[in-house]
């Protein structure tokens, strides 16, 4: 087998330890830290064990909605996630680099939210919650030239 070789500087450990400074509940923070080991484990989705880099991806996702809320999950009511999808989507939240997210990253970062809620305050309450948020892909047609723009080698 061939030796994987990783082009991301990415320590799941050091992303763990930024979780304590992040400005959310305590119990938000002990809650992702076990729901890390739980998807490590494979006890989130169903016996699929999530490598690193994919619960790192987690972590960045979901950093977003819970210093959105500020408050713990089990505390969510309906009306904070409808304003958390209205922030989302006029671009009231923005990236680091002061942009509006990408709309792929912005299914990711529901689809985050909707699985971590579906694991730490149960599937019935998740879904009244979460069940209507928009988690399709949209595939984009590439562009494709149109037959006057394509050179041929008589008109050279």
């Amino acid at each position: 087998m061939q030796e994987r070789i990783d082009i991301h500087k990415s320590n799941i450990e050091i992303r763990k330890q930024s979780i304590t400074k992040w400005n959310v509940p305590e119990c938000e923070k002990i809650a992702l830290i076990k729901f890390l080991q739980d998807l490590e484990l494979g006890k989130v989705n169903k016996g699929k064990k999530i490598s690193e880099i994919r619960r790192i991806k987690y972590i960045d996702s979901l950093k977003i909605p819970l210093k959105f809320f500020n408050k713990s999950s089990e505390e969510l009511e309906l009306k904070d996630i409808e304003r958390f999808e209205i922030a989302l989507c006029s671009g009231e939240i923005q990236s680091c680099k002061n942009k509006q997210y990408a709309h792929n990253t912005k299914v990711d970062i529901r689809r985050a939210l909707k699985i971590y809620l579906r694991w730490r305050i149960g599937k019935e309450k998740a879904e009244k919650l979460t069940d209507w948020l928009d988690t399709r892909d949209i595939t984009k047609t590439p562009d494709y030239l149109k037959e006057q723009q394509v050179v041929s080698p008589q008109n050279l």
